[in-house]
């Protein structure tokens, strides 16, 4: 998984296509209580939830998601979360998910 943080300049003008950093981060090594945030995320969210209640969830659960963000890419930064595109966000997320709840499951990568 990764994420882009456009470059941007001290009164607030973001570019849109000049990329400064690129953060990534492997599931995989993902922390046991990064888990269970997210488990706490899936579970508000629900499994037959509509796009009006997942916007819900995030935006009462904003806080819990930027750390949640922090935790599972290093090399992001507090500040760098302003600057990167939700379009771009909004896979991550899904995919981050997507790992756990399959992981939870038992239908996760097996190691060899």
């Amino acid at each position: 998984m990764q994420l882009n943080v456009y470059r941007h300049d001290e009164g607030g003008h973001v570019s849109q296509t000049d990329v400064v950093k690129t953060v990534t981060a492997n599931a995989y090594d993902l922390f046991f209580g990064t888990v269970e945030d997210i488990l706490s995320l899936l579970d508000a969210v629900g499994e037959d939830a509509d796009a009006d209640k997942i916007v819900r969830v995030v935006r009462e659960n904003w806080d819990k998601l930027k750390v949640l963000l922090l935790d599972v890419f290093p090399d992001l930064t507090a500040d760098d979360l302003r600057y990167i595109k939700v379009r771009e966000l909004v896979p991550v997320i899904v995919e981050l998910f997507s790992y756990v709840s399959k992981s939870v499951r038992g239908n996760g990568p097996k190691n060899s």
